[in-house]
């Protein structure tokens, strides 16, 4: 009998290492093809966003609908929480930092393709249906005319959004938090509890996997009613809410989620994020498959245009530079009033420098909450420009009370940094920046030919850049932005038009006398000038209620000079990084088999 027992353990031990190796390469064979799959569908569907939501983590206020536990409103951070249970069976929450990505898709309609397709009838079809006064959308809804499931899905042309919003979360594989003992039909406990070494026990573990939902953020079956909308996209908490929702009979809206969002590749024995243990409790979790928006550092922006001899000016500046990316993160105006003011606390920065790097112009939020353009030198930091006040009263200002050195807009979604601005309403020109009179222009053309004919010039300094007008209209850092000048004055010639506003044509500033109806302009000093010609005054026309008509000169104006360098620091969410570390736990041993997939997808349909 020893001796069989001995001889069957030989001929076992082998039969049952390999089985062993068999269940470990089964496991890795499913983290492989797990990954695989997902990563081939998400890039697929986030290269055709035509918007991609932020997913930065950000303190936020979660809505309190009076039922969710505590402990999962305690910490207040986006984008995603997760619910960990501690040796002693208590529940905690963390942060899982770039855990979750919404985006939204093309509208798309379905077309059936079967050929026995009633003829006469449409084979196209909405993908949704209307019930109880709301749109409702099924993944693959069958042809309404014929019943066939031969169809397929087809973009809209022209491109235009969808309602509904996709998102890919990292969740509890059981996500109610009302279980607090395991069913018997194995459902585990609430709280992730990973397979950690040998503790696989049925109805033991709760992994985090990886799902895909496609929602509609009005849709009540999914939150409380009374959930504002914008607080139900950023909720980071929708997966494990015990609140009832909003349908006909009310249950808890986890229930509801649970049903609506599907596991990408294989839910049991997958676990996606990684615990650290101090005294066998949980103190952090990091996720093995995170949504990344690319950062860029120290992009040199190209300008629109480094000369332009259309307008006789050859060494123009441009007036608009682009980065290499656009659709730009900025979670500044959500930053708690204690960081505001930390360059930490917003994702772009613009840098301005001038003079061989001796000063540097940067974008930062002050502590009022507004984005401005501050002076960096050895001798300190000076405000210089108000970009958040600009961009709400056409206000060009200084927020220290100094001149405004430098100015300038960023676009986000773009990546744009535009130097041209409006300049200040004088408050006389009916919105114009800047209001002349012909009389005044001729009476000093003739006072100074009386007295030197050859210096008599019909010219006028245009509101920006005159002294005189003082703080708040003389700007004396600005340029006219080249061709961003409008004329417009009355017509001279006696006929059906005489009087009524015509635009004048510009002369080259290095060219000779302009005629009537045309005019000179120094983009530098902002003086204008027209005919200098004895006999050619400019028309002195009353309107009828007997005032002069006026020439009116609209323009704008930029801050940046010829050898400034522009520079960007940035998040963008036109690039997404998607990174899947699919963990697949052996059943017998309990060893994670990982598989690690990265991919920078492009988002190609992005409204900018």
């Amino acid at each position: 009998m020893a001796i069989s027992v001995i001889l069957v353990g030989l001929v076992l031990a082998p039969v049952v290492q390999t089985f062993q190796m068999t269940r470990a390469a089964q496991a890795m064979v499913d983290a492989q093809d797990s990954a695989r799959q997902a990563m081939e569908v998400i890039s697929r569907e986030l290269g055709q966003a035509m918007y991609v939501f932020d997913n930065s983590v950000i303190p936020i206020t979660i809505y309190d609908d009076g039922a969710t536990p505590a402990y999962l409103r305690a910490n207040g951070e986006g984008p995603i929480q997760l619910p960990v249970r501690q040796a002693n069976g208590s529940i905690q929450c963390f942060t899982v930092p770039f855990g979750k990505i919404d985006f939204v898709l093309p509208r798309i309609s379905m077309h059936c393709n079967n050929p026995a397709h009633p003829a006469g009838s449409s084979r196209d079809y909405p993908r949704h249906h209307a019930e109880n006064g709301r749109d409702y959308y099924e993944a693959w809804p069958p042809c309404p005319v014929c019943g066939s499931d031969d169809i397929e899905a087809r973009p809209k042309f022209p491109l235009e959004q969808d309602v509904t919003v996709v998102r890919y979360f990292l969740g509890l594989r059981y996500n109610d938090p009302n279980v607090a003992n395991p069913p018997p039909e194995g459902q585990g406990a609430f709280g992730w509890k990973s397979p950690y070494g040998n503790d696989v026990a049925a109805g033991e573990e709760n992994q985090v996997v990886l799902y895909r939902v496609e929602f509609n953020p009005f849709d009540d079956s999914l939150f409380p009613p009374s959930m504002p909308v914008a607080e139900r996209l950023n909720d980071p908490i929708f997966f494990y809410r015990t609140a009832m929702n909003g349908e006909s009979t009310a249950r808890p809206c986890c229930e509801r989620w649970a049903e609506v969002a599907q596991v990408m590749g294989i839910g049991k024995y997958q676990d996606l994020v990684v615990g650290t243990y101090v005294s066998g409790n949980v103190t952090a979790v990091e996720p093995a498959t995170t949504f990344r928006f690319s950062a860029v550092s120290n992009d040199t922006f190209t300008g629109a245009y480094s000369s332009d001899k259309g307008f006789g000016y050859p060494n123009a500046v441009p007036a608009v530079y682009q980065a290499d990316y656009g659709y730009w993160i900025d979670n500044s105006p959500n930053i708690p009033a204690a960081m505001l003011g930390d360059e930490s606390a917003y994702n772009y920065a613009v840098t301005v420098t001038r003079d061989d790097h001796t000063i540097a112009y940067y974008t930062r939020r002050n502590s009022s909450g507004h984005m401005v353009v501050e002076k960096w030198t050895s001798g300190g930091v000076t405000p210089s420009f108000d970009i958040t006040q600009y961009l709400t009263t056409g206000a060009i200002t200084n927020p220290g009370g100094g001149e405004v050195e430098m100015a300038y807009t960023v676009d986000l979604n773009r990546g744009k940094v535009n130097f041209a601005l409006d300049p200040p309403d004088p408050g006389d020109a009916g919105g114009h920046a800047c209001k002349l009179g012909p009389a005044g222009i001729n009476a000093a053309f003739h006072t100074t030919y009386d007295v030197d004919r050859g210096s008599a010039r019909r010219s006028a300094l245009l509101t920006t850049f005159d002294p005189a007008r003082g703080a708040g209209l003389y700007l004396p850092n600005a340029r006219i932005v080249p061709g961003s000048e409008r004329v417009m004055g009355p017509e001279p010639t006696l006929g059906p038009s005489y009087g009524s506003a015509v635009r004048y044509e510009r002369v080259a500033l290095s060219l000779g006398e302009p005629g009537p109806k045309q005019y000179k302009i120094d983009y530098d000093t902002g003086w204008i000038y027209f005919s200098s010609v004895f006999g050619a005054d400019l028309p002195e026309i009353l309107d009828s209620t007997g005032n002069a008509l006026p020439i009116y000169v609209d323009y704008k104006i930029q801050f940046n000079r010829d050898g400034d360098i522009v520079k960007g620091d940035y998040i963008t969410k036109s690039m997404v990084t998607v990174h899947l570390g699919m963990r697949m736990f052996d059943p017998e041993s309990a060893k994670p088999h990982s598989v690690d997939l990265t991919n920078s997808v492009k988002v190609r349909n992005a409204l900018r």
